[in-house]
Formats: structure tokens, sequence, C-alpha cells
């Protein structure tokens, strides 16, 4: 046979075999009636996303291809109807207790068109976000050490998931931290409760958040998240006592009266990064503007009054790190002296 007529008869059967999906494809017929496992996009978002117990939550509906405002959609809480109308895009209930499981359905049925189940498990939970800064206090200081400039602060995440009846173990929980929003891939995972953080120089607030998963149910989650600005270091001027020691109790602030002939004055410096009031700190002294010459780790200062006239004498303080360029504080206290008495510093 002739190789220009078998090719022509083998380009007809080609064209012939290809007909049939050509007409097939140009009958109307739509795609996703032809292919059953195609559905509509039809999506929820959940406000707030990771809800604790008893707060009051949102489901709502959103779709592609398809008007739920004249959809009828029905909405059932633990397997009770408690919604249901047409264009109703948006449910709201109370979440559980912790322990117990939400069960949100919403079953949509389009105007023309199959109907579509939406399935939503909530399990609300909760874990605390704790946080301590490694500042220093002095001794009996019965508040809590705050977060300073350039200092160094741990958090820890106390989780409260229950799965089941049973507690999750926080060494066994999943911990995703988070600061100003940026997942923290590296110091986060299993198991992995506390989280270490050193503050920039530029001085601004930061976001710190953790989320906790159940390891046996990722249904079962938590998050906290709280809001951490540096404080200012702080000095305060405290008397030193002869018999009864050190007077925590009570700052000099503003001015102090030499009642006895001597006085001991000492100063403490606050939430600076440092364990000891004599380490990685200095301290610099000056008496009516005049510096006085003490060994920058000296914190203590006494006055003895003389025969001079009366009249007062201004005590400054700074504390400056020395390792931490943007932690100082500075105190100012008034000595005042009466009779013919004067004052007498005595190093």
């Amino acid at each position: 046979m002739n190789k220009a007529v078998l090719f022509g008869l083998t380009s007809i059967i080609s064209l012939l075999a290809f007909v049939p999906t050509l007409i097939n494809a140009q009958s109307g017929a739509s795609i996703p009636g032809q292919i059953p496992e195609i559905q509509e996009q039809i999506s929820g978002t959940i406000n707030p996303p990771i809800p604790t117990p008893g707060q009051e939550v949102t489901i709502t509906l959103k779709a592609f291809g398809t008007d739920l405002n004249r959809a009828t959609i029905t909405w059932t809480h633990n397997n009770r109807e408690s919604l249901k109308g047409t264009g109703e895009k948006e449910f709201k209930f109370t979440a559980s207790q912790i322990g117990k499981t939400d069960t949100i359905q919403a079953v949509i049925q389009p105007t023309n068109g199959p109907s579509v189940t939406k399935v939503f498990r909530l399990s609300p939970s909760e874990i605390d976000l704790l946080w301590e800064a490694s500042t220093y206090t002095p001794p009996f200081y019965k508040g809590k050490a705050l977060f300073t400039p350039q200092a160094d602060v741990t958090f820890v995440g106390v989780p409260n998931l229950v799965s089941n009846g049973s507690r999750s173990s926080p060494d066994k929980t999943i911990y995703k931290w988070k600061v100003d929003f940026q997942v923290q891939g590296d110091k986060s995972g299993y198991g992995r409760n506390t989280f270490k953080y050193s503050g920039a120089i530029i001085l601004r607030p930061h976001v710190f958040q953790v989320e906790g998963y159940d390891s046996n149910n990722p249904d079962v989650i938590a998050t906290s998240k709280t809001l951490l600005e540096a404080a200012g270091p702080v000095v305060n001027i405290y008397e030193d006592h002869p018999l009864y020691g050190l007077l925590f109790n009570h700052a000099l602030i503003g001015s102090f009266r030499m009642d006895d002939r001597e006085k001991k004055i000492s100063a403490y410096p606050f939430f600076f990064s440092t364990s000891n009031k004599n380490l990685d700190v200095s301290y610099q002294w000056n008496v009516n503007d005049s510096a006085v010459q003490v060994p920058p780790t000296q914190n203590s200062m006494s006055f003895q009054k003389t025969s001079k006239d009366s009249g007062e004498a201004s005590v400054n303080i700074r504390i400056n790190s020395t390792e931490k360029l943007l932690q100082e504080a500075f105190a100012y206290v008034a000595l005042y002296f009466n009779g013919n008495d004067g004052l007498f510093l005595r190093q």
C-alpha cells in the first residue's frame, strides 16, 4: 500500500478515536458531576482560633462557588440542633470546660446541588505563661524582679491540657514559642516548656506567646501571651543603723535629718543584671557636686557632725552596670544638720 494512503488512513482513525472525547466535553456536563471526589470548597474560620474554657466562640463559613446567603444552613452543637435558617453563615457558642470537647456541625444545603457537611472539634484548654527576670533585688525584697534593658528573662509554660479524662504531662507536651508573632523554631518542640530571651539594646515592648499541644491528641491545644516592656533599673538609699542594721523598710527619699552624731547610709541596686550588689556594677558617689574618691564597689558612706555651721549636704549616688550599657540608675538625698554642728564625711 502506498505510504501516503497509509498515513491518511492512520490520521483518520486517530481523529475518529478522539471525537467522542470532544463531543463529551462540549455536551454541557459539569466536571464535578463527572468526578464525584471534587466538592465545593467551603471553609470555616474560628475566632478566637484557640479558645479558653467558657469563652465565646464564633464560627464563620466562607465559600467559593456557592452562594451561602441563599443556602439553608443547619448548625448542631454536640448533636443538638442549635440554629437553622437561610444564610446563617455564623454560629456562636460558649466553649466547654477543660476536659470536654465541643463538636460543631454545619450542614449546608445550596439552592441547587448536593449538601455539604463541615465538622469542627474544639477541646478548650489552658496554659499559664510565667516569666522571671535574671536581675538583682536586695534581701527581704518581696516584689518581683523586673525585666530591664539587656537583661535575661526566662519564660515557663505551665499547661493544663486534658484529653479523654487524662491530663497531659508538661514534659510530654509540644510547645511552640513566638516572639512578636514570629515562631522560634529552634527553641520550640517536644517537652521544651522553657524559653530564654536576652533583651536587646533597642527599647521597645515585645509580645511573647506560647502554644501547647497534647502530643497524643492534636485537637487539644492552648495558648497564652504577654506583653513585656523593659522597666528602668532603680537605686534606693537606706540607713545602716548601728543597732538595727540596714533598715530596708524605709528608703531615704528627698531629705534626711541627722539626729545622731554619726550616720551611715547604703545604696542598693534593683533590677541590674547581677547576682550580687558588688558584682558587675560600679558606684559613683558625689557630695555637694564633688566626686568622692572611693572604690567603685563601695556601696556605703558614713557621715559625722563637726563644729561647723548648720545647713545641708546633697548626696548623689549613680550606679552603672559594667556589662550592660543601658543599665543605669541614680538617687539623691539631702542630709540636714542643725545647731552649731557641721557635717564631716567619713569614708
